[in-house]
């Protein structure tokens, strides 16, 4: 009986070692992340939220800019050499004008 207790109390140490290391890999990780992300966005302005790309009915089409498809009721659309292209955001629009 007492070493099957004793077995019962090493699992529960164990599992509550495993779950205390887990949680300190994790805070670690996280402010590795967080450290290695913000020196790479050093200087640049964060970039906005991307909008929504409009129904999921309909015709879909390719963005010219960053390749996602973008319904064809999407309220970015520019037209150019006769032919309409539609965009994902607002910012890919103006990446295509410039």
């Amino acid at each position: 009986m007492a070493r099957i207790l004793r077995l019962v109390v090493y699992a529960l140490i164990a599992v509550l070692a495993i779950s205390f290391v887990r949680g300190v890999m994790n805070i670690i990780s996280r402010a590795f992340a967080q450290a290695v992300g913000s020196d790479a966005a050093a200087g640049k302005s964060a970039a906005a939220p991307p909008e929504p790309i409009g129904p999921l009915s309909g015709d879909w089409v390719k963005d010219p800019v960053c390749g996602t498809f973008v319904s064809v009721m999407s309220p970015h659309s520019k037209s150019a050499g006769g032919k309409t292209h539609y965009f994902c955001s607002q910012t890919c629009l103006d990446r295509f004008a410039a």
